[in-house]
């Protein structure tokens, strides 16, 4: 999240707690297992173009602010609180 909040296209690993935060192709590239995959993924991001990776860069950001942020993160907290009072 730290990363895709400083605007940098990430490269992660394809496991069920980054999956669910990286859009492959979007905002990063997701990599399955294994030594070649890393390597295939991380030779494809720097071959990228300098626009493309900026704009995932961006919209990772986006991403951050729109579903990460304090707004969002207040918005949740108050929705446990609510629910643990009407119990």
């Amino acid at each position: 999240i730290e990363s895709l909040a400083s605007g940098c296209p990430v490269v992660v690993s394809d496991i069920p707690g980054l999956r669910g935060r990286v859009n492959d192709g979007v905002d990063g590239l997701l990599v399955k297992n294994g030594l070649k995959n890393w390597i295939q993924a991380l030779e494809k991001i720097l071959n990228l173009s300098s626009a493309k990776r900026q704009e995932m860069g961006k919209n990772g950001r986006k991403k951050v602010l729109d579903q990460y942020g304090w707004d969002k993160h207040i918005e949740r907290l108050e929705n446990v609180y609510k629910s643990v009072v009407r119990n």
